[in-house]
């Protein structure tokens, strides 16, 4: 069941702390280059803690952590040239996201 409020105060935009959250909230509206690094640093994390993901890849929690802590400035840097753009599709962030996952190696 699915629930409406009404509220004087402004609604706050979408907290973008999930990688399902930020692909839902594409459904709707736009979202930067920034909430996209939140969700897929969730994802990337995610993926970090998942040990049995871990081993199979030859790896350990641990050293995924620290391998995503040493390279997402880069990543970031490298895979969104303008924080500053909004994204309205699919098609365009999944790119992104995927291609940044991959730059921090989890």
């Amino acid at each position: 069941m699915a629930a409406i409020f009404y509220s004087e105060k402004p609604v706050q935009a979408l907290e973008i702390n999930t990688s399902r959250a930020l692909f839902k909230k594409l459904e709707t509206s736009s979202v930067n280059s920034l909430e996209i690094i939140e969700g897929a640093s969730f994802f990337a994390l995610k993926m970090c803690g998942d040990a049995s993901f871990q081993v199979a890849g030859g790896h350990t929690t641990t050293s995924c952590r620290k391998k995503f802590n040493s390279f997402k400035e880069m990543c970031v840097n490298s895979v969104f040239t303008d924080k500053e753009k909004f994204y309205s599709n699919k098609a365009e962030v999944t790119p992104l996201f995927k291609r940044f996952i991959n730059c921090v190696g989890t």
